[in-house]
C-alpha cells in the first residue's frame, strides 16, 4: 500500500516532466503490484485491505493510459468487497467504531469510483443498488440516526452524496439486452419529474449548507481540499440528473418544428437543459481558481487528473449548449474560451489530454458551421433537411449525447478511448 501512495505522490509533482514522471511512479505501481499478486488474490479470501490496495491502484491508473486494467482493478475491488459483505449495514467488519467507519467509506469509494467510470464511459454499473429514501431528501432534513443539532460533516455529506449518485446512475441505465427487450421491459432514461425536483432540491440543500471554498487563503488544509471536491461533485452530479433531459431537449427541437406558444414540458425542458450548462460552468470556474490554490507542500490542491476530468465533463455540455444556439450562444461563447484555455494549460500533463483539447475544437467548428450565416448565393440555397439533420445528429453522437443512449457510450470513440487517462 505505501508503494502505491508513492506512486500516486509522484504523480502529484506536476512540476517534472511527464516521462520522469511516469517513470518515477511506475516503479513503485510494479513494486506494489508484485507485492499484491493480483493473480492470486483473486483465488483467495478477501480482506479490507486488498480493496484499499485495489482502490489505490485504480487511482493510480486513472494517470495511465490503461483504460482496461483501469476497469478490470475497479471490479476486482468492488467483487471483493461485496464478497466480505461491505456492502451490507455493519457488514461483516467486526471492530472498533474507527474501523467501521473505514471499511464505509471504503465501500463508499468503490460505489463513487463505479458509478463515475461506468457512467463516463457509457457503460452499466457492477455496483449493486445503493440503499436509498427519500424521507432524509424532504425539507432539507439530515439523514436518518442524525438528531437535529448534529452538524454533517463534509466526510458524511459525501457519503449522502454518494448515494444519490448511485441512484441516478442507476436510474438511467437501460435493459438494453435482448432478453430484457423480449420481455417487454420499459425504457427509463431518468427518474421521474417529481423525483428529479426531490433530487434537485436536496442537492441544493447540500450546495447551500456549504461555507465557501477560501480560495485566497495562504494555507490550504486537508477539509479544505474535501470541500473542494465536495462542491465539484455536487455540480458533477447534477449534471448527471438533468443530461438525459438536455438530450431530448436538443433532439426534440431537430425533430419536429413546432407552431404557436411553448407548453409546461417545453419550459421544463429548457430549465432543466440552462441548469445543465449552469453546473458545467460552474465545474470550470471551481477548477480554474483551484489551479493557483496549493497546499503547503506546494501541490496545487485538486489532482490533475480530476481537474480533466471535471473540464471533460463541462466542455461536453458547453458544445452540446451550442446546438440550441439560439438560447445558449452568449452564455456559452465566453465559458467554452475559458474552458479551452484552462485545459490548453494542463497539456505538459499528458499527451491525451492535447488529442482531446484538438477534437473538443474540432466539434465546437462542426456546431459553430451549421448554424452559421450563409455568405454566398450557393449558401443562401436551403439545405436538404435530412442532410442538416443529420450533421447535427453526428455532432450529438459524437459527444455521446443521444435520446435512447442516457450515459455517454464511448465505446467506439476512438479520439478518446485509445488517449485517455484521467477518467
Amino acid at each position: 500500500m505505501l508503494n502505491l501512495v508513492f506512486a500516486l505522490s509522484t504523480q502529484l509533482q506536476e512540476s517534472n516532466p511527464p516521462e520522469q514522471r511516469h517513470s518515477a511512479s511506475r516503479t513503485f505501481f510494479l513494486r506494489a503490484w508484485h507485492l499484491l499478486r493480483p493473480e492470486i488474490i483473486l483465488w483467495q479470501a478477501g480482506s479490507l485491505e486488498t480493496v484499499q490496495c485495489l482502490l489505490l491502484m485504480t487511482r493510480y491508473l486513472q494517470c495511465t493510459p490503461n483504460l482496461q486494467q483501469t476497469w478490470m482493478t475497479l471490479g476486482s475491488a468492488l467483487r471483493i468487497a461485496v464478497s466480505i459483505g461491505l456492502d451490507r449495514p455493519g457488514g461483516n467488519i467486526s471492530g472498533s467504531r474507527r474501523e467501521n467507519s473505514v471499511a464505509l467509506d471504503v465501500w463508499q469509494q468503490c460505489v463513487l469510483m463505479d458509478r463515475c467510470l461506468s457512467w463516463s464511459l457509457g457503460r452499466p454499473s457492477s455496483a449493486p443498488r445503493v440503499p436509498f429514501s427519500f424521507n432524509s431528501l424532504r425539507n432539507g432534513s439530515n439523514p436518518p440516526n442524525y438528531d437535529s443539532e448534529t452538524v454533517i460533516s463534509v466526510s458524511e455529506k459525501m457519503q449522502e452524496l454518494t448515494k444519490i449518485t448511485g441512484y441516478i446512475g442507476v436510474s438511467q441505465v437501460l435493459p438494453s439486452s435482448s432478453s430484457a427487450e423480449g420481455l417487454g421491459l420499459a425504457t427509463q432514461t431518468q427518474p421521474e419529474p417529481y423525483t428529479v425536483i426531490q433530487i434537485d432540491e436536496r442537492l441544493t440543500g447540500l450546495e447551500n449548507s456549504l461555507p465557501p471554498v477560501p480560495f485566497n487563503s495562504p494555507n490550504v488544509e486537508s477539509a479544505d481540499r474535501q470541500l473542494l471536491l465536495l462542491r465539484l461533485r455536487i455540480s458533477y452530479t447534477r449534471i448527471m440528473l438533468l443530461r438525459p433531459t438536455m438530450a431530448h431537449f436538443c433532439l426534440s427541437h431537430l425533430q419536429t418544428q413546432k407552431s404557436g406558444e411553448p407548453n409546461l414540458g417545453d419550459h421544463i425542458n429548457q430549465t432543466s437543459a440552462t441548469l445543465c450548462v449552469t453546473n458545467a460552468q460552474k465545474l470550470l470556474t471551481l477548477i480554474q481558481a483551484s489551479c493557483s490554490q496549493q497546499d503547503q507542500t506546494g501541490l496545487v490542491i485538486i489532482p490533475w487528473w480530476y481537474r480533466i476530468f471535471f473540464l471533460y465533463i463541462a466542455m461536453q455540455h458547453l458544445i452540446t449548449a451550442m446546438l440550441r444556439p439560439e438560447i445558449f450562444a452568449t452564455v456559452v461563447q465566453e465559458s467554452w474560451n475559458t474552458a479551452v484555455s484552462v485545459l490548453s494549460a494542463h497539456e505538459h500533463l499528458s499527451l491525451s489530454v492535447g488529442k482531446c483539447l484538438n477534437s473538443f475544437r474540432l466539434m465546437w467548428q462542426k456546431v459553430s458551421d451549421i448554424h452559421r450565416a450563409p455568405t454566398t448565393q450557393e449558401e443562401v440555397l436551403p439545405p436538404h433537411d435530412a442532410d442538416c439533420d443529420m450533421g447535427l445528429r453526428d455532432v450529438f453522437r459524437h459527444l455521446g449525447f443521444d435520446e435512447e443512449i442516457p450515459l455517454f457510450g464511448l465505446d467506439d470513440s476512438e479520439w478518446l478511448l485509445g488517449n485517455v487517462d484521467w477518467v
